[in-house]
């Protein structure tokens, strides 16, 4: 802003003079798109950007339930591992505030907010303990469940040689089914489940196993019957 200042005395107008003043303006901060990961997973550097060249960056972040971010930094957001160990997403807010020195000041812009969201691992949790049963039986239907909301859980089994009647895959629940194990030892049959958070970023949590342990039933292998006189010793 250019004030032109003319003075005056007595009559008499002196030479103008030119005072200025000059604006700086106010860096803004262009934020890429915000990232979504699972836990465990490592975001990709987030690149800022501003209105302004030469603009420099500081920022800090926070979070209530995620860990493994670095709390303060300058320039562009870097890699992170990011952990969540609860049962809903958490969130990484990073405050990001953009400053430019032109003409010798420096000019801080209004702080913005980058946001990385981190879904947990799900785990799945069964209605019942391990199961032992006699070959031929039938077992007991076991529920799947998890503590995340919206979380699928998938299970799969092989079955092992000598056990028939295994039922090798499905969702939510292990059915009743009645297994035969054919061998003079006990088999276990495992089932291993994996559940998976829907939205955003698809997470598949750690596989979990349950059991069902197969007894064996004994047979009795008799000798040859035998005939004897009355009187006689067998």
């Amino acid at each position: 802003v250019i004030y032109q200042v003319t003075p005056t005395a007595n009559g008499c107008a002196g030479p103008a003079v030119n005072y200025t003043i000059f604006v700086n303006p106010l860096p803004t901060v262009i934020l890429p798109a915000p990232q979504t990961i699972c836990s465990g997973q490592t975001t990709t550097v987030a690149n800022l950007n501003s209105n302004i060249a030469g603009t420099t960056y500081i920022w800090s972040a926070s979070s209530v339930s995620v860990t493994g971010f670095t709390a303060n930094g300058a320039g562009n957001i870097p890699v992170e591992t990011l952990l969540n160990s609860g049962t809903s997403p958490g969130t990484v807010v990073y405050t990001v505030t953009p400053s430019v020195t032109i003409n010798g000041l420096a000019c801080s812009g209004n702080p913005v907010n980058y946001t990385v969201t981190v879904n947990p691992a799900p785990a799945v949790s069964f209605s019942i303990a391990n199961q032992t049963i006699c070959s031929g039986q039938s077992s007991v239907l076991v529920s799947l469940s998890s503590a995340t909301a919206g979380a699928t859980i998938a299970w799969t089994a092989v079955q092992p040689v000598g056990i028939t009647g295994v039922t090798t895959s499905g969702t939510n629940t292990l059915p009743v089914q009645t297994l035969t194990n054919t061998t003079a030892n006990p088999i276990d049959v495992i089932y291993s489940a994996t559940a998976t958070t829907s939205g955003g970023a698809a997470c598949p949590g750690i596989t979990q196993t349950y059991m069902i342990t197969v007894n064996p039933v004994p047979h009795v292998n008799p000798p040859t019957n035998q005939i004897i006189c009355n009187g006689n010793n067998t």
